[in-house]
């Protein structure tokens, strides 16, 4: 599976995950406040896209 997107999409992405929104609950700082420097820094322009790609695993079957 891949989508193409900026650096703010990918920042929103982690967002949603659980163990950021689990973080923040006991931290109370947000986990992607933690990274945006050196993550802005590799990525360059921020309105560039990049291709963020994830390995997509199905095990189908049927019930008898």
């Amino acid at each position: 599976m891949t989508v193409e997107w900026n650096l703010a999409e990918l920042l929103g992405y982690f967002g949603t995950w659980s163990a950021s929104q689990r973080y923040l609950a006991e931290t109370g700082r947000d986990p992607r406040t933690e990274i945006d420097s050196k993550l802005r820094a590799a990525w360059g322009p921020e309105t560039q896209k990049r291709v963020i790609a994830w390995p997509l695993h199905l095990l189908a079957g049927r019930k008898n």
